[in-house]
């Protein structure tokens, strides 16, 4: 391609200045999707090699650079955030993004895996010990920190005796 500029100098002379330059229009990156990562954990971290999830997404990883986010826009280059370390430690599920560029290429793409621990302990804070008087009720409720009501059970005793509630609160009268 030519990039052209004309112009005029002081004299009434047309100048002509022309450059020659190329543009490459680069193939769309195609990338298979990453492995999720697995492991047992009863609450501690567990260190993963993150590059165990690159393992079939592309025929060559030698003509690419693959660099892990914690967050989309981390990885899109839309918020100012390291890469993280491929050897990842963590005590918690997390999502982790991926950045797919060609060698030499300024181009990249986007995408995720699932990090998930089985065997996690589950975090919750209860409604600390309190006293009601006779003839008045009190609510005890339990808030899920690393899990939603929705993926709980519910079940409550009293003196041994399974209680009929099922939900993640209780009235006690």
């Amino acid at each position: 391609m030519t990039a052209r500029a004309t112009y005029t100098d002081c004299n009434g002379d047309e100048i002509v200045k022309e450059s020659n330059f190329t543009i490459r229009i680069a193939e769309p990156i195609e990338v298979n999707d990453p492995q999720d990562l697995t492991a047992c954990s009863t609450g501690e971290e567990v260190t993963f090699d993150l590059n165990d999830a690159l393992e079939g997404m592309v025929d060559d990883p030698t003509l690419y650079t693959f660099e892990f986010y914690a967050t989309e826009s981390g990885a899109n280059g839309i918020a100012v955030e390291e890469p993280l370390d491929p050897e990842y430690s963590t005590a918690t599920n997390t999502t982790i993004w991926i950045k797919v560029m060609e060698e030499g290429l300024p181009c990249f793409i986007t995408t995720s895996f699932d990090i998930t621990l089985s065997n996690v302990p589950p975090v919750f804070t209860m409604t600390n010990d309190f006293s009601i008087c006779e003839g008045a009720s009190g609510t005890i409720e339990v808030t899920g920190g690393n899990w939603t009501e929705g993926e709980a059970e519910f079940s409550w005793t009293l003196d041994g005796e399974l209680l009929p509630d099922t939900t993640s609160t209780i009235t006690a009268t």
